[in-house]
């Protein structure tokens, strides 16, 4: 069997952390990263210049640091293939026993918490995250993932997709805009994005403008589809949103006649009056809001403290 040559990309802060365990675990024979000045007195350290010319010399490469940026770049700048990339921190996680929780906050802690205190058995869940951008790190539903739940992740920037078949193969992901109105399935829109500043990704190419220079923004052709049309084919019992700015306009768009996940998560702040006002009629309730982050809703008939 031919041995292994793998090369590192990434050796920031993770890198250093991790140092001891990433060279005994993986033996690499490459060092590369985006900031060339931290190859200079590597041994073995490879420009990302040469490495577009040299990605065949190895087995592969292990993407070490903030997974969806560096591999936008290896595969869309590098032209790097998907099969020749594995990510240290998914492996890595995946190997840890015991509970852990991946929410900025903790929010996934939350809603295992609330889950319990409904009497849901955790193999039975299933959650729709709409706006997943890394399904691992700083993750509201990977935790649930480990434990067994299942579901659908939607997000609009392709590179994802290949995140999340690396690291919840037993999910659905949707590569898709998801919108307030019903519309085809078959209908596109364009989505725009910065690979070096994914935050300020948007369907409006003029609000990026207003933080980036044209030239470094790119465009990606997508499905849209509907909340309403989501939450009519994945039925999920947890329903998470982190769309943008666009967190208000779904949720007010939602039939709640027909809708009716028993947790709502939305990247919020602090929502006003009138909208809890909104959500008390249509049958929910604030549990709480995370960090003025993130706000949780339960369905009204549920007290829980």
């Amino acid at each position: 069997m031919a041995e292994e040559r793998i090369l590192v990309y990434g050796l920031g802060k993770v890198f250093q952390k991790f140092k001891k365990h990433i060279l005994d675990e993986y033996k690499p024979c490459g060092f590369c990263d985006f900031d060339a000045n931290k190859i200079v007195s590597i041994p073995n350290g490879v420009s990302c210049d040469e490495l577009k010319n040299t990605w065949q010399n190895y087995t592969s490469i292990l993407v070490v640091g903030v997974p969806l940026q560096a591999i936008m770049y290896l595969t869309e700048d590098l032209a790097v293939p998907d099969e020749k990339i594995r990510i240290f921190r998914y492996e890595y996680e995946e190997r840890q026993k015991g509970e852990r929780f991946y929410g900025e906050h903790l929010e996934d802690a939350l809603l295992l918490h609330l889950l319990e205190k409904m009497n849901k058995s955790i193999n039975k869940i299933r959650y729709l995250e709409i706006g997943t951008n890394d399904p691992v790190i700083n993750n509201n539903t990977y935790a649930l993932y480990r434990k067994g739940a299942r579901g659908t992740l939607v997000d609009p920037l392709p590179t994802v997709a290949l995140l999340a078949r690396k690291s919840r193969p037993g999910d659905r992901f949707i590569n898709a805009a998801v919108t307030e109105k019903d519309n085809d399935i078959d209908s596109k829109i364009i989505f725009y994005y910065c690979p070096h500043d994914l935050a300020i990704s948007s369907l409006s190419k003029k609000t990026m403008m207003k933080t980036v220079d044209e030239e470094k923004i790119r465009e990606a052709m997508v499905a849209k589809i509907s909340i309403n049309r989501l939450l009519h084919d994945t039925k999920p019992d947890i329903l998470c949103i982190d769309a943008e700015g666009y967190d208000y306009s779904l949720l007010q768009s939602i039939d709640y006649a027909k809708y009716k996940p028993s947790i709502i998560m939305a990247e919020l702040g602090l929502p006003s009056a009138k909208f809890l006002s909104f959500i008390w009629e249509n049958g929910y309730k604030e549990y709480t809001t995370v960090k003025e982050v993130n706000t949780i809703f339960l369905k009204r008939e549920y007290n829980i403290e």
